[in-house]
């Protein structure tokens, strides 16, 4: 296991997903690696980090 490069996304995304789902949307971001994810809530955030979204005070922003 590697650990993620960016403790903060994972620390501002784990407010509104689990901390190890979290984890392993940031890292896969930062190795650019294929995601498989089955619940909504995750898939959803792990489809706006690869658009470039981000979430800020409980929306999506730019």
């Amino acid at each position: 296991m590697e650990d993620v490069g960016n403790a903060l996304a994972v620390e501002s995304l784990s407010m509104y997903l689990d901390a190890g789902e979290s984890e392993t949307i940031i890292l896969a971001k930062e190795k650019d690696c294929l995601l498989i994810i089955d619940d909504g809530d995750g898939r959803k955030a792990a489809t706006n980090m690869k658009n470039g979204w981000y979430f800020a005070k409980g929306r999506q922003g730019r």
